[in-house]
């Protein structure tokens, strides 16, 4: 089944330092990744079976090399919807609160030291991501940088925050001001949508201890 790519239209001109322009080519850049995902999947389904490791070579092979890319816009998707579904209004509760700001004070210390860490993250993830993810494993909140879209992406970790430090993401505003902008992304983060996040996977992980 393809992928549908979501509406976010509802975000425009409801952020704080978010311009119209920068959001419309922002979203048309994640519908560009729905697209390509869908072409690359259209790929390999019509490869068939009995063809497939004839197919498939470390150094070139057509089926291989679909699956080497299909993370990218794979992760491409996703990753912005996490992004702009962790985006809204500014009249939102412009702190963390309820369980993920206790989550966030045990992890670094206090809100105030996450803020930081996520600065210095950001700062120097170019050409990608950083998430604030939850990990099964010792039942505590991290920070991730991914490059590209799937480069050192960290298995078992489980984002529910997302912060695109790509250039497109804040360069028609911006410029190279990269610092601004994440302090402009601080104050337009959803924390209502980072809870239902957090809630359902902390959930998920007590159900399963």
């Amino acid at each position: 089944m393809a992928v549908q790519a979501k509406n976010f239209d509802h975000l425009v001109g409801k952020l704080d330092g978010f311009s119209e322009k920068q959001l419309t080519q922002h979203f048309g850049l994640y519908q560009g990744y729905v697209k390509k995902l869908n072409e690359v999947r259209d790929k390999i389904a019509a490869i068939p079976y009995d063809q497939r490791v004839s197919k498939s070579n470390f150094s070139y092979g057509e089926y291989s090399e679909l699956r080497r890319r299909e993370a990218t816009p794979y992760n491409g998707v996703y990753l912005h919807e996490l992004y702009f579904e962790n985006l809204g209004p500014v009249s939102r509760e412009a702190k963390a609160s309820g369980d993920v700001r206790k989550a966030i004070e045990s992890a670094f210390g206090s809100v105030s030291n996450w803020e930081s860490d996520l600065e210095a993250c950001g700062t120097t993830a170019t050409n990608g991501w950083v998430l604030l993810t939850w990990d099964d494993r010792d039942r505590m909140l991290h920070h991730n940088q991914v490059f590209e879209h799937a480069d050192r992406m960290m298995v078992g970790l489980r984002p529910i925050l997302a912060l695109d430090t790509w250039e497109h993401a804040f360069m028609i505003d911006y410029g190279t001001d990269k610092t601004s902008y994440m302090k402009a992304f601080l104050r337009n983060v959803n924390w209502q949508k980072v809870n239902e996040r957090f809630e359902s996977i902390s959930k998920e992980a007590a159900a399963h201890a």
